[in-house]
């Protein structure tokens, strides 16, 4: 018997799900991606125009099946390689491609197994909204945007985390203020900023970073300034030179993951950490990089996180993941370098400092701030601010109506970590009862806190191909 199973979100991860799916099925089931924008595959990361916006990591970990992790590289070569983007190639080897490339990609593998896949299926492309789900019976009934309605035995939560929530010193004061941008992703009005504008970043990290470069890019000339409370920047990545020893899908689908195979579990953050700082010290005189012993504790986190205390894990979240995320997330060398230019002119500054208060008595914004180290007290006047703080990262805090509907119908519910959605060891929702659901995934960063860091596209894949043979024996024999 086949089975209709609806796919929320067709991002990277809806059309990684759908694809491995299509592959393993032994049967020819019908599935459908549930996604408002044109195509299935570049999702909110991969629809920036913009050239300046690459991937932050090479392309030898970009990849939508495993079996073929050089297809990037080929799909790149057959555009005309250096001729179609001349600054994608490093001279050390990877390519760095733009965000929309990747996205471009990544469609027309979909559209490629739409047409023909081993097990027959028939994939859809809902251009709609899913806004609301119910369980009825052994079955879900989905309800989109446009007052459709679909029924499905097995539902996938493909989405990614919501945009950020605005921090309260802005939300009190400016929030229909015109020279402040809630959304950073609304590129119209980023566009629309003055080339002479004395500019606010409220966030340091890689968003903040892109939109940099984009303002730089339209020849912004103003002063601009990226504040955070820490002032960390993303770290730099390390040459290709200093390589891994090991295929990088090998590295995270081995049995036992490099940093256990070296430390074992442990059950106190602390130990985690300086187990780290050792493989660095250790690193470091033999002339290696921090980032390669960095690397091996990324790349283990899925069997380092399962087995840390809920207080170890709330602990992290509260003071280390900033920390972590800086290191994990590096700057593509395009945009690095960019930046560097920027500060050396002196027109670009990061700022650690904790926001005061924001007032707005005219055109300007005036931002009152403490600085984090030396405690002075300053008041800037800002033309326009733009939030960069990151992805809103509770469910339950997002204005997502399909979110709020599955915490409100009582079919999900928050991690106890405080940070997306509880799930299973399987990607099974758990639901407000504490049971969970075989017939409702959810893959990608809304299971950061069972997982710990299942963020990234290899890291995603993993997951879906690890579960995939799950999947496939409950919807082919329940």
């Amino acid at each position: 018997m086949t089975k209709h199973i609806a796919i929320i979100g067709g991002g990277y991860t809806g059309a990684a799900f759908a694809i491995q799916l299509s592959q393993h099925a032994s049967r020819a089931h019908t599935i459908s991606v549930i996604e408002p924008r044109e195509t299935v595959g570049a999702g909110l990361a991969y629809s920036t125009t913009d050239p300046e916006h690459r991937l932050n990591a090479p392309d030898m970990v970009h990849f939508v099946t495993p079996d073929d992790q050089q297809q990037l590289r080929r799909w790149f070569e057959e555009q005309g390689g250096a001729r179609y983007d001349a600054e994608a190639e490093m001279a050390d080897g990877p390519l760095f491609l733009r965000r929309f490339d990747f996205g471009r990609f990544v469609a027309e593998q979909f559209i490629s197994h739409q047409n023909a896949n081993p097990s027959r299926a028939t994939i859809d492309h809902i251009r709609d909204r899913a806004i609301d789900m119910v369980k009825q019976g052994a079955s879900f009934r989905i309800m989109l945007e446009s007052g459709e309605d679909i029924v499905a035995n097995l539902v996938v939560v493909a989405t990614s985390n919501e945009r950020p929530s605005v921090p309260a010193p802005f939300a009190e004061t400016v929030l229909e203020h015109p020279g402040f941008i809630a959304n950073p992703w609304n590129i119209e009005a980023v566009q629309e900023i003055s080339k002479d504008a004395r500019l606010l970043f409220v966030g340091t990290a890689l968003t903040a970073a892109d939109l940099i470069v984009t303002r730089l890019r339209l020849g912004h000339r103003g002063p601009i300034t990226a504040l955070s409370r820490r002032g960390f920047r993303s770290t730099r990545r390390t040459a290709a030179g200093a390589a891994y020893t090991e295929p990088f899908w090998n590295r995270i689908t081995r049995g036992t993951s490099l940093f256990v195979a070296k430390h074992g579990r442990q059950k106190r953050l602390l130990d985690v950490v300086a187990a780290l700082r050792a493989d660095i010290r250790a690193a470091a005189a033999r002339g290696e990089p921090w980032q390669l012993p960095f690397d091996d504790l990324r790349d283990s986190v899925w069997q380092v996180w399962p087995h840390l205390p809920l207080s170890e894990k709330r602990r992290f979240m509260r003071h280390l993941r900033t920390r972590y995320d800086v290191h994990r997330f590096r700057l593509p060398p395009q945009v690095e370098g960019k930046l560097d230019i920027a500060i050396a002119r002196g027109q670009l500054r990061y700022r650690a400092a904790h926001i005061m208060s924001v007032l707005a008595p005219g055109d300007a914004i005036t931002v009152a701030t403490q600085d984090r180290y030396s405690g002075e007290l300053r008041s800037d006047m800002f033309d326009a601010v733009i939030n960069c703080t990151g992805p809103e990262p509770r469910p339950d805090r997002t204005d997502n109506p399909f979110m709020q509907a599955l915490i409100a119908n009582r079919l999900a519910r928050v991690h106890p970590v405080g940070v997306g959605f509880d799930v299973d060891n399987n990607c099974s929702a758990i639901n407000a009862n504490g049971a969970s659901d075989p017939c409702l995934r959810i893959f990608g960063p809304l299971t950061i806190g069972q997982f710990g860091d299942p963020q990234g596209t290899p890291f995603i894949l993993s997951y879906i191909c690890k579960h995939m043979p799950e999947i496939v024996e409950v919807l082919e024999t329940g």
